[in-house]
């Protein structure tokens, strides 16, 4: 696929999305001959967009934070810290 190509379908993706949304926001990649390639593109009001960006990157570290978290609490040996003896 070229450029080109891409932004025409993530253009067509948008003008679809728009019926129903105030902003939409297209990030797209894909391989091709072992390179990456990636198109980004939007409509509506850029500080939406870039405000609604930010919040999906900080929920996905948030949730990465939560699930690392849990890990460590399901290794936790239960309570031998409360054995342990604290110099007062």
């Amino acid at each position: 696929m070229t450029h080109p190509e891409a932004i025409k379908i993530a253009e067509n993706a948008i003008a679809m999305l728009m019926e129903h949304f105030d902003n939409v926001q297209v990030l797209g990649s894909w391989m091709e001959d072992g390179e990456t390639s990636f198109v980004s593109t939007g409509a509506g009001n850029w500080f939406a967009r870039t405000g609604h960006a930010e919040r999906w990157l900080q929920d996905g570290k948030d949730s990465i934070l939560a699930q690392q978290i849990g890990d460590e609490l399901k290794e936790d040996d239960g309570d031998d810290w409360r054995e342990q003896e604290v110099d007062v």
